[in-house]
Order: C-alpha cells, then sequence, then structure tokens
C-alpha cells in the first residue's frame, strides 16, 4: 500500500496500414472473499503507422480511495488493445488495511 505499480511494453504493427489502437488495463483487484474484481483503466488512443513500434510507460499508484479497499494477495494486470487481451502479469500486494 502507498506504493506504485511501475510496468511498461511495447505496441508493433504487423500491418502495411495505419491502425487505430484504444490500448487500455485491466487490474484484477483481490476482494475480501479472495476472489477477483476486474477493473479496466483507460490508457492511450493512437493511431499506429505501419510496421510502427512504440513503447508504453504507465505508473498506477496503490493508493487508499473512497472507490475501492484493497486487500492484501496476489493481483493480476492484462494489457488490453482493442478490446484482446495481449499481455498480463502479476504483483503482490501486501499492507492493505483491513475495514473494521
Amino acid at each position: 500500500m502507498g506504493e506504485k505499480l511501475k510496468f511498461s511494453f511495447s505496441v508493433k504493427s504487423l500491418s502495411n496500414q495505419d491502425q487505430k489502437l484504444i490500448i487500455d488495463y485491466r487490474i484484477h483487484f483481490v476482494k475480501a472473499n479472495g476472489k477477483p474484481s476486474v477493473k479496466v483503466f483507460k490508457l492511450k488512443n493512437l493511431i499506429l503507422g505501419p510496421k510502427e513500434q512504440v513503447e508504453i510507460e504507465k505508473v498506477h499508484h496503490i493508493k487508499e480511495v473512497t472507490t475501492r479497499d484493497y486487500y492484501d494477495g496476489l493481483h493480476i494486470i492484462d494489457v488490453q488493445v482493442n478490446g484482446v487481451i495481449k499481455k498480463s502479469g502479476r504483483f503482490t500486494l501486501s499492507g492493505a488495511q483491513k475495514k473494521q
């Protein structure tokens, strides 16, 4: 808790035409019952030229917010391009405050 989750990835076009991309990331937050709850975060809209590659970096702050309770455990993060999941990773959260 109170830390930053930093991640980066590359997107490369294999097409011979411009491509309009909507890039989001999803975090599967652990709920109180231990099951995941997915939240989608908007990241970037762009047009990628033929055979072009772009590097994307993001910092997601893990901090107390009124709309979400955090729980310790293994969380999953996905990168999604035009609604299709392209890459997944994992991180462990510890030190989350328990609600009384």
